[in-house]
């Protein structure tokens, strides 16, 4: 196959593709960003598209309002906008407004001209380069997307080789790590996810554990057995009966070595994405769980009281209260919050794009709310991304561990620095609601009646009982 042959094929692949207007060749307006699109150019595209007749009928609008646009007493919204682009051809779209848009394929289109690439030994190279420079491949086969189908083969797999109450317990236990993880498996966070759940309960997490496990043995191995093997070894079934080791006798044996508060801020100095580094740092500074630092809103965030306040009460799960330091803060109002909203705007068109293809099963869920909350993130990137992102730190400094531990350097440090332990449990979540209430009946609320703020009572217990222990790892 020459150049030519699949520069046509190429051809092929960019003009197939699922026009929401079902016209085959037409524009996807989910793919265009039509926030750069502005309102003298969209009147243009409004204009060359009446005199071919696309009239209010088909953008379904009122013809009165289809008139006060043609009028311009009225601006081209965008949804208007999307159902004008659904009537272009991309290269209408490149001559109207200057936008070229990478459209949509058929599968079969896209296996056809990569099979032809990879068959033709001149343009074999050419197409390993372009998956190699453009798709992370590592970070691809860290992950599996569970899907439905994927389901019912597990399913039936129990249903043949298991008694009822297995299959219940292990479809029961398979989809509660499912939901946790959003259908996805990641082997960056499946061993701090057990942890979480064996802090919990050691008998669940057993029991997510097994299901999981046998889910990437049945269903997984058959059909990616690289990627199995990389999913099954990156955590480890929980046992009650086979007694860990302490880590404190792995390294009184020197079968382990001491995580430090130097190797913490080494890491972190090797971290240069601004919302990795925030992420890390919280996660050391406030001893919280991976998935409540990941989770957190701005509203969350409390910089005047260096509070960070999750709020959280479950049965199983509690997340109350704990704090950061001031190089901390300084960091987050003079460095992170002007790269956050830099971030927000230069992918706020991409994340709108991705929720209107994403398709909730609350129906109720407008795109509006979905891009809102993404919004609302303190951390308004994929935590899948943020762990690949300080694994590489952790390389480069040559100093690996799990996040996790971050949480267990926190209570070990706070409490051999003179901490009272119940404050570091409510720090880190572990005090059950009761004991948690019986301390705000019996400290907050007189402080409250006091002072006469809650701020003030939350600066009052950062000095108290978090300030005089605790450490910062970001230093100037």
């Amino acid at each position: 196959m020459h150049i030519a042959t699949l520069h046509h094929a190429y051809q092929i692949l960019y003009q197939n593709r699922y026009p929401t207007s079902g016209y085959p060749g037409l524009v996807d307006p989910t793919l265009v960003d039509i926030s750069k699109i502005d309102q003298e150019t969209r009147y243009k595209i409004f204009m060359y598209l009446w005199k071919k007749r696309v009239g209010s009928r088909e953008l379904g609008i009122h013809p009165t309002y289809a008139n006060r646009i043609k009028n311009r007493r009225v601006p081209v919204s965008d949804n208007v906008l999307e159902r004008l682009l659904e009537y272009l051809t991309a290269e209408e779209l490149a001559e109207l407004t200057g936008v070229y848009v990478i459209e949509k394929v058929e599968p079969h289109t896209l296996i056809q001209v990569v099979k032809a690439g990879l068959a033709d030994p001149q343009l074999r190279d050419l197409v390993i380069d372009m998956v190699m420079r453009y798709v992370d491949l590592g970070e691809y086969e860290r992950k599996y997307r569970v899907s439905e189908e994927d389901l019912k083969k597990f399913e039936e797999f129990l249903r043949r080789n298991r008694r009822r109450k297995t299959v219940q317990d292990r479809l029961y236990y398979l989809k509660v790590a499912l939901r946790d993880n959003q259908f996805v498996l990641d082997a960056s966070k499946l061993d701090d996810y057990i942890m979480e759940k064996a802090e919990e309960s050691i008998d669940r997490a057993i029991h997510i554990a097994r299901a999981l496990k046998l889910f990437l043995k049945v269903v997984v191995r058959p059909k990616e057995p690289r990627k199995f093997l990389i999913l099954y070894n990156s955590f480890t079934t929980p046992s009650k009966r086979r007694k860990q080791l302490p880590r404190a006798l792995k390294i009184l044996h020197d079968k382990e070595e001491p995580l430090s508060l130097e190797d913490i801020r080494e890491v972190a100095r090797h971290i240069e994405n601004p919302a990795a580094k925030l992420a890390y740092v919280l996660l050391a500074e406030t001893g919280l769980r991976p998935s409540e630092v990941f989770n957190l809103t701005l509203e969350d965030i409390d910089l005047e009281a260096r509070a960070v306040i999750p709020a959280k009460i479950t049965e199983s799960k509690r997340a109350y209260i704990s704090f950061f330091s001031q190089t901390t803060r300084d960091y987050i109002e003079k460095e992170y919050l002007e790269w956050r909203e830099k971030y927000i705007k230069d992918n706020l068109a991409r994340v709108r794009n991705l929720a209107r293809q994403w398709s909730p099963r609350d129906r109720y869920t407008t795109i509006d709310e979905l891009v809102e909350d993404w919004e609302n993130k303190l951390i308004p990137i994929k935590e899948s991304r943020i762990r690949s992102i300080i694994r590489d730190a952790m390389a480069k400094s040559g100093i690996v561990f799990r996040l996790y531990e971050l949480r267990s350097f926190f209570t070990s440090w706070m409490i051999q620095h003179g901490a009272q332990e119940i404050w570091v449990n409510i720090f880190q979540g572990r005090a059950p609601p009761k004991q948690f209430e019986v301390m705000v009946n019996h400290y907050l609320q007189p402080v409250l009646e006091k002072r006469g703020t809650w701020k003030q009572a939350l600066i009052q217990i950062r000095e108290k009982f978090y300030e005089p222990y605790v450490y910062a790892v970001l230093i100037k």
